[in-house]
């Protein structure tokens, strides 16, 4: 095993211990962990894609992050009415958000990709076939999916620690407005 490696593996160990040790202190600590897949992405990333291909990535994930979670947070469109408390912000958002969905962002993208079989090999649009240009939609399909899921859980925990700041937030990201509001008042 080279020495990437083994610190891709030394981190993935380190947010296993702190996702299975916070919880028993009775703190949550959830940033931390969220900031542990920063530099699993970065590392792998670059190995798997190449600097330009991870700085593209990393780019458009912080600018599209940050424009739609202040968008949320100024009109409540379309994650919700929310808002954050403390931390340094970038406008309305702590700066740590847009490292965290880039991080969280490029492992739902690597679990979409294992479950479509290496669907990132294809996508290169060479091959024109069927099953490419189904890839091309499934991929970031399935990735989207993942990451909402994750979202919804960490959301509503966060929000029910908080007291309800963002108590709709978690459950109108991803899904449609009227939806959501439906689901937040009939779990209230």
């Amino acid at each position: 095993m080279n020495a990437w490696n083994r610190v891709l593996w030394l981190l993935a160990a380190a947010a296993a211990i702190v996702g299975l040790t916070v919880p028993l202190t009775g703190t949550h600590v959830t940033t931390p962990i969220l900031l542990l897949s920063v530099p699993f992405a970065l590392i792998h990333g670059v190995r798997r894609y190449g600097w330009r291909t991870l700085l593209f990535f990393l780019i458009v994930t912080l600018v599209v992050s940050n424009f739609f979670e202040n968008l949320s947070v100024s009109t409540g469109f379309p994650f919700g009415n929310y808002h954050y408390t403390g931390h340094p912000q970038l406008i309305h958002v702590p700066i740590e958000i847009g490292p965290i969905y880039f991080g969280l962002g490029y492992i739902c993208w690597q679990v979409a990709n294992t479950l479509l079989d290496e669907a990132d090999s294809r996508l290169n649009g060479s091959s024109g076939s069927l099953a490419g240009r189904v890839e091309v939609v499934a991929l970031p399909m399935v990735a989207a999916a993942l990451m909402t899921m994750f979202d919804l859980g960490v959301g509503i925990g966060a929000d029910r620690r908080a007291g309800g700041v963002g108590a709709e937030r978690a459950l109108l990201r991803g899904a449609g407005a009227e939806l959501g509001s439906l689901l937040h008042r009939s779990l209230r």
